[in-house]
């Protein structure tokens, strides 16, 4: 299927690992043209390899681009960078997040306000940013947030901050269609369940977690990647405001 997203200029945050490189590449496969945000300062030259090597199989161009997407300088700066190298985004993905494990009842005040700043804060910032841009330019606009299952329903502990902003998150991702649908921007999230990235493949309970879903497996990054493309596309016209379930059957209750 031609998803009709070559040339589309595609701001990925958190774009240069996990579930984040994935949905770069399959942008890239499709002949977009890539914006790959990351926080982390060393990471450039990883970000920057990666984007070399998109070049070299599917011929795709790409600039990486540092900053904290919850700092508001930051994200005026990476659409700004966006806008010298390809003339603008006409797609925003809000990949960037953290998860915080610190028990109820032990979390700081500084832990909750990081974990707002990492994920709700850089989600709306960003949002704001490209909904303003796109308007300004009389141009549709494509959103698509990666959520999670536990903003859905959660049964695992010590997630208080992450469960808290992934509700934050798919609210924002649905009230961003109440209130600029009649400007053509549209959001959906991904709700996504055990995924085994380069970041968690080494962690010693990925078997018993495993063990805990439908499937007795992990998703790979692919295929949530996949569901991004997708609703990044014309094809995905009648879904706005929604939440995909990709965990897998998890939020049946397992």
């Amino acid at each position: 299927m031609d998803l009709k997203l070559k040339d589309r200029v595609v701001l990925v945050t958190g774009g240069s690992t996990g579930i984040g490189a994935a949905i770069s590449e399959e942008f890239a496969k499709e002949g977009s043209k890539l914006v790959v945000a990351f926080h982390s300062a060393h990471r450039l030259e990883e970000t920057q390899k990666m984007l070399s090597r998109f070049k070299e199989l599917y011929g795709t161009e790409g600039i990486a681009v540092q900053g904290d997407a919850g700092m508001e300088e930051d994200a005026i700066r990476m659409f700004d960078e966006a806008e010298k190298a390809f003339g603008g985004v006409d797609v925003l993905v809000n990949n960037a997040g953290y998860l915080n494990k610190t028990p109820f009842l032990n979390i700081t005040y500084d832990e909750w306000c990081g974990s707002l700043h990492n994920n709700a804060t850089g989600m709306l910032l960003m949002t704001r940013e490209f909904a303003k841009r796109r308007i300004a330019q009389n141009k549709p606009g494509k959103i698509v947030n990666t959520l999670s299952k536990v903003a859905i329903t959660s049964k695992s502990k010590n997630r208080v901050c992450y469960t808290t902003t992934k509700d934050v998150e798919l609210g924002l991702t649905r009230q961003t269609v109440v209130d600029l649908a009649e400007h053509n921007i549209v959001a959906n999230g991904i709700c996504v369940g055990l995924v085994k990235t380069n970041l968690n493949a080494d962690d010693p309970l990925m078997a018993e977690k495993e063990a805990r879903t439908p499937y007795k497996t992990s998703i790979r990054p692919e295929e949530i990647a996949k569901i991004a493309v997708f609703l990044a596309s014309s094809e995905s016209s009648a879904i706005a405001g929604a939440a995909i379930d990709a965990s897998q059957g998890m939020l049946l209750g397992f």
